[in-house]
């Protein structure tokens, strides 16, 4: 039975809409998003661009998934931007985790500038080496997770590069790790991707405690985080 303050839903198939369309509408819905402002290192020396496609999806190891897709080239040719290459050709990079304080900086690194410009240095951004691979990070995020990519994967028509990262350490500000290696996320701020120009900061936090289930009802090894 309907009742009368139901929601009504507009249903829209994904395959009669075109691709950006597609990106609108997957971009609209799944927010907020964490930002990871990418370096890598390539042949014509360390390259960053920020990727909102990207979350932490695993431990033992830790491992993160970001994925990106090519762009057209002036002669009208799609071409696979440089951070997705420089990973398919040495399978390492850091994530710096973008918070407001480089939120301006980190815009510079997402225009589409021909391989000539350094946007590293257009942005302001110091590198700083990194421990354990070649790819260097950017010292004025405040969180860096140094990455080797085990697995990298094409998906859909265009082709997109979905890439699996291994975490092989993290770099964190010690202004922001409090006791037991928690973060402070006021002292954080990192900011969130929305779609179109927008995007949104944690200014504003819940509590919400999980309910245990009786123990006669809990599942197997219940109890860890999900």
């Amino acid at each position: 039975m309907q009742h009368a303050n139901s929601p009504t839903f507009k249903t829209i198939l994904s395959s009669e809409i075109d691709q950006p369309m597609q990106y609108k509408l997957l971009a609209g819905v799944i927010i907020p998003r964490p930002i990871a402002l990418v370096t890598t290192l390539g042949p014509r020396g360390p390259n960053a661009g920020p990727y909102s496609f990207f979350n932490g999806i695993a431990t033992d190891p830790p491992m993160v998934v970001l994925s990106g897709g090519p762009r057209k080239t002036p002669e009208g040719e799609w071409a696979m931007k440089d951070t997705i290459r420089n990973i398919e050709a040495s399978r390492e990079f850091v994530v710096n985790l973008v918070s407001t304080p480089i939120l301006d900086k980190m815009n510079i690194c997402a225009t589409d500038f021909d391989e000539t410009v350094d946007e590293i240095d257009l942005a302001g951004f110091t590198t700083v080496a990194s421990k354990h691979i070649a790819a260097p990070r950017l010292r004025e995020a405040m969180v860096h997770l140094e990455c080797r990519a085990v697995q990298i994967i094409p998906i859909s028509n265009r082709p997109y590069r979905m890439i699996l990262g291994e975490v092989l350490c993290f770099h964190i500000d010690e202004k922001i790790l409090q006791e037991r290696n928690r973060i402070d996320v006021a002292g954080f701020d990192p900011v969130g991707r929305l779609s179109g120009d927008d995007y949104t900061r944690v200014t504003d936090r819940l509590s919400v405690r999980r309910i245990p289930p009786p123990k006669d009802k809990a599942a197997p090894g219940a109890g860890g985080g999900g």
